[in-house]
């Protein structure tokens, strides 16, 4: 049957220029038609056959393979791999090549699946896995199934540390993939690459080809199997895409890789043309090197069998929009990208663009404090507002590394969330880079009386030291006394983020974890306490429990005792102080250290 092509709309990602070459004709049976398919029944060992791929440029090359076998349930129970020797003098300079992934394989006039597996390293001969095509032509449209949660991003991206209540995690634990797919990058700084490159790694992605300048073409020829292709993940003043090869076009349908990208199931990742720019060989491994090219469609599911999507269609993306400004008046400098929607990717795309944009500045890379402002855009819902700042240096990561952790971690708990992940989501961050560590110490505070009745006015004064100049500066706060009982002890409390975290009995990070609608979450996300703040706080003793999100204080303790025990119930700890008063001060600076005081009524 000949495959028909609707008009594809093109649309522009990259700033540039590039000069495509024109495609040539190769002698292959059913080049431009869907061809007859080879059952795996029909495979047998000694058969010989021919793998379309291209090496360099956009010419598609025919080499030629036998089939060694077919090994039964090499992937899982029905997953089986046909096995088979390339040969020929591309197969002795580089054998079988990452990038190679979705390369259709051919006996006679007859297409059997799709090259997907180098087996072993440092082998002497090219030996490859494929993958059957029927298994590919099995995977759906669309499924049922609705996004889940990462494991893994949820030991990457903690919610604690949004509070000052533990320290970011220095690595996470993440599940290795036995097949890789070549990333194509432009404008990525070389020490993000190295930090980033294994948490991507163990999703799938590798290796990296840094040097590699995206652009748009001019349209050339229809997509055809056998050419190169490209699932672009970040798009924009960063680029990266996982690149393969068209296994099957059959009218505006596309079947790619012959694996999965990163096991994500349902998808909308944009499908770009794309060109070799050389075939790299290498002992170790080799692997193509590729230019992206115009967009031609979406990627719609990500399954064990491979890619699957559509010509034409336009994906729903992520905007994302980064100014960086150094100190004084600096405008700053403004960034744009675009990143997929995907429970797996989008969080570590997020960290890995504005890792990269900060440490591509000068004072990026190192110690300093970089103040953070900005908004996380909800459909149909407020926007989640970011107020932060983060020293760097002094023996720990650079502030940049902080600030991208941070901002990526407020964005994973709302785009994970069940009740955002169908919505659209972008991006506004602004950051400004100080080159001092403004880190301010809580030296001391001092309360102007030890006791006070109703309606007088207590003083609170705090003492501050600059951490690298030594210079002290002083913080008065004032609070009138409610009627309460004489005997009443009162604890006055000053400090960081993390000690009003602590005495409020964690409760902002129950209301995060216990948000059960979508405009809870973003309350939650935007009550979070600033590391700039210099908080006050008073409370009294009163026992209780934080029931779902709200904290339910001056319950009798052996009530709060047996709710919090309580696996059915909502309670998420004990109270033990219930707050009257609480304020905050921010100052310029990332403030440090916690003091309490005791005040009675009399």
């Amino acid at each position: 049957m000949t495959l028909s092509r609707p008009a594809v709309r093109q649309v522009k990602w990259m700033a540039g220029s590039m000069a495509w070459g024109v495609l040539l004709a190769v002698s292959v049976p059913c080049l431009g038609a869907v061809p007859p398919l080879m059952p795996l029944a029909d495979v047998r060992a000694g058969q010989r056959g021919e793998v379309l791929t291209v090496y360099t440029g956009v010419r598609r090359e025919r080499v030629p393979l036998e089939i060694l076998g077919v090994a039964p349930g090499f992937a899982g129970p029905g997953r089986d791999l046909i096995v088979a020797r390339l040969e020929g003098p591309q197969a002795e300079r580089a054998g079988v090549v990452a990038g190679m992934s979705g390369s259709p394989v051919y006996i006679g006039d007859r297409l059997v699946g799709a090259l997907s597996l180098r087996m072993g390293n440092f082998s002497r001969e090219a030996i490859a896995g494929i993958t059957p095509i029927q298994q590919m032509l099995a995977i759906p449209d669309r499924s049922s199934q609705p996004p889940t949660g990462n494991p893994n991003l949820e030991a990457r991206y903690p919610l604690a540390p949004l509070f000052g209540l533990e320290s970011w995690p220095e690595a996470a634990a993440v599940t290795t993939s036995l097949v890789t797919t070549p990333l194509a990058v432009s404008g990525m700084v070389p020490v993000v690459r190295e930090l980033f490159e294994p948490l991507l790694a163990a999703r799938g992605l590798g290796p990296w080809a840094a040097a590699v300048v995206s652009a748009d073409g001019p349209e050339v020829a229809p997509l055809e199997p056998g050419d190169p292709v490209a699932a672009v993940l970040v798009g924009g003043d960063l680029t990266m895409a996982g690149t393969g090869t068209v296994t099957l076009v059959d009218g505006d349908r596309v079947l790619a890789l012959g694996h999965p990208l990163v096991r994500a199931g349902d998808i909308d990742i944009p499908m770009a043309r794309a060109q070799i720019i050389v075939t790299v060989p290498s002992q170790a491994g080799s692997f193509k090197l590729s230019r992206v090219g115009p967009i031609v469609g979406a990627f719609t599911q990500d399954r064990s069998a491979g890619l699957a999507g559509r010509l034409g269609l336009e994906s729903r993306l992520i905007d994302v929009r980064v100014r960086v400004a150094g100190p004084g008046d600096d405008p700053g400098r403004e960034f744009k990208y675009r990143i997929v929607r995907s429970p797996t990717l989008s969080v570590p795309l997020l960290e890995l663009v504005l890792a990269n944009t900060l440490m591509a500045d000068a004072l990026g890379g190192g110690g300093g404090t970089i103040y953070t402002r900005g908004s996380l855009h909800v459909e149909n819902q407020p926007s989640v507002h970011i107020e932060s700042a983060t020293t760097g240096g002094l023996g720990g990561p650079p502030a940049a590394l902080l600030a991208a952790r941070h901002a990526a971690t407020v964005f994973a708990a709302l785009a994970t969330s069940p009740f955002v992940h169908l919505k659209n989501l972008s991006v506004e961050l602004e950051f400004r880079l100080e080159p001092r560590v403004q880190l301010l110490l809580l030296e001391e505070a001092r309360l102007d009386r030890a006791e006070a009745g109703p309606g007088e006015n207590v003083q609170v004064s705090v003492l501050l030291r600059d951490a690298e100049g030594g210079h002290l500066s002083r913080q008065t706060f004032r609070w009138t006394v409610p009627d309460l009982p004489a005997g009443t002890m009162l604890t006055i409390g000053v400090g960081d983020a993390a000690a009003v975290a602590r005495a409020t009995g964690e409760a902002g990070l129950a209301a995060l974890r216990g948000a059960g609608s979508a405009s809870r979450l973003v309350r939650a996300l935007s009550a979070i306490p600033s590391r700039q703040g210099l908080y006050f706080w008073i409370s009294r003793p009163a026992p209780g429990v934080i029931l779902g999100a709200e904290p339910m204080p001056g319950l009798p303790p052996s009530v709060a005792l047996l709710m919090s025990r309580d696996g059915t119930s909502r309670a998420r700890g004990l109270l033990s102080q219930s707050l009257l008063h609480k304020e905050e001060r921010r100052l310029a600076g990332v403030v440090s250290g916690s003091q309490s005081l005791t005040l009675e009524i009399r």
